[in-house]
């Protein structure tokens, strides 16, 4: 990791983050294990092709779907808590 990075604020902070679409019959993992952090003034741009996850791991980050499992934290705190 660059040590300049390495020394900037952690904004957002993804741990372990899972989702898990469907009933006990059938289930699709769409994120398994997401984990990285976003420092203070760094640009991070998310690629894939389609169906990979990108706009549901946006949508967890922003609070309108709920992980199966692992945390999401934004400045430190529960994106909810965030103001």
């Amino acid at each position: 990791m660059n040590s300049e990075l390495s020394r900037q604020k952690v904004e957002i902070s993804l741990d372990g983050v899972c989702k898990v679409f469907g009933k006990r019959g059938r289930q699709v993992t769409v994120l398994q294990d997401i984990t990285f952090d976003v420092h203070q003034n760094e640009f991070v741009s998310l690629l894939g092709p389609r169906g990979s996850g990108k706009s549901t791991l946006l949508r967890i980050m922003a609070d309108l779907l709920q992980p199966s499992s692992g945390q999401i934290l934004m400045e430190k705190e529960h994106p909810r808590e965030v103001r």
